[in-house]
């Protein structure tokens, strides 16, 4: 059976992740696929407006399928980098499609996902959506055009959410700007079938409207004032002792415990991770979303060659003991040329040798 079922329903293209067991990860197939279809239904006078669901009771989407190519190990690394370069055409295609693209997001929606539903122009959220950009925990970095969105998410949301790969539910993917409406769960296939009975795609927003309710805002957005003092820094150091000093001094017993349970997050984090993906956000806000995708790809070819990624990988999927041993650096300044290279140059394939291994084989 495929794992992603491609169907019109009326006038709607419909897009369906078939694979609940793995929390519908895309695979290389999936992702080629799902690419296909949107390039012929854009294409298609037949199709007013595009759909994406789950079949799965838990998750929308969790992210890329990473396990194999981490497996594969650095020996396969520049063939690996297709699956990221078909991810990311996807990803500009979706950003720049000429039809409405709906997702319903009825569960969680990570990495990956995020890279599929973010880029559309509507994005239904339900009390069981949790979402989370948690790559820096697995010693890659958040891509599938993220940067260019959490690097323009106010008050530093963005940074936050990259930095630490915390989750947050509906209220806060709302506040933010990534959900663009909330739709309780037990309304959903309601709403859903009444999207596939319209004819146009001027109908949608009308739809949406009538089904939408409130979401209660959560933790991380309350702490907006704190988040926007703190990840303001140009550097992880800044940030981490922002965090600290607020620890300590800020005024309220609430502020202090956020600002020490997200200190500790970015602590656990790869260090290669953190500040290249500090880099990223940064410098996305500059570049426009095509601009920023090409920074994803070379970005990504280096974490193909980085043993952090698959050490990450190790630790949180494949062993899942989660106890990484990251790489550690001998100053600030070797750290800086490091994770600055993951920017400013082109992947070297050549210097990888024949028969690398990583540390997961």
């Amino acid at each position: 059976m495929s794992d992603v079922s491609l169907t019109v329903e009326g006038r709607v293209g419909v897009i369906t992740l078939t694979r609940p067991k793995a929390l519908n990860a895309l695979s290389h197939d999936m992702i080629r696929q799902i690419d296909a279809q949107l390039a012929a239904w854009e294409q298609d006078v037949g199709i007013a407006f595009v759909l994406i669901e789950s079949a799965s009771e838990r998750a929308f989407c969790a992210g890329g399928d990473i396990k194999q190519i981490c497996l594969d190990g650095m020996s396969k690394a520049k063939q690996n980098h297709a699956f990221f370069i078909d991810e990311y055409e996807m990803n500009k295609r979706l950003y720049a499609y000429d039809k409405p693209v709906v997702s319903l997001i009825d569960g969680i929606v990570m990495g990956g996902g995020f890279g599929l539903a973010g880029h559309g122009r509507y994005r239904v959220g339900s009390e069981k959506t949790k979402f989370a950009m948690p790559e820096v925990g697995i010693g890659f970095y958040p891509d599938v055009g993220s940067g260019y969105v959490l690097s323009r998410m106010e008050d530093g949301f963005g940074f936050y959410l990259g930095l630490t790969g915390g989750v947050v539910g509906q209220g806060d993917a709302f506040a933010c700007g990534f959900l663009t409406h909330c739709v309780a769960s037990a309304d959903m296939r309601a709403l859903r079938s009444a999207l596939v009975a319209l004819e146009a795609a001027g109908e949608v927003e009308a739809v949406l409207r009538r089904f939408g309710g409130e979401a209660t805002l959560e933790e991380a957005w309350a702490q907006r004032a704190l988040l926007k003092r703190c990840f303001g820094g140009n550097s992880i150091a800044t940030i981490l002792g922002a965090l600290d000093e607020a620890t300590s001094t800020a005024p309220a017993a609430a502020t202090q415990e956020f600002a020490s349970k997200t200190a500790a997050q970015i602590r656990s984090k790869s260090p290669t991770s953190l500040g290249v993906t500090l880099k990223h956000l940064r410098g996305s806000r500059n570049l426009d979303f095509v601009a920023s995708m090409e920074q994803e790809m070379r970005i990504s070819g280096h974490m193909l060659m980085n043993p952090d990624f698959y050490e990450g990988v190790r630790a949180v999927v494949v062993d899942k003991d989660h106890r990484p041993d990251w790489q550690e650096f001998s100053d600030s300044a070797a750290q800086e040329r490091f994770t600055a290279s993951f920017l400013a140059q082109e992947p070297d394939w050549k210097r990888l040798q024949e028969g690398v291994q990583s540390r997961v084989v």
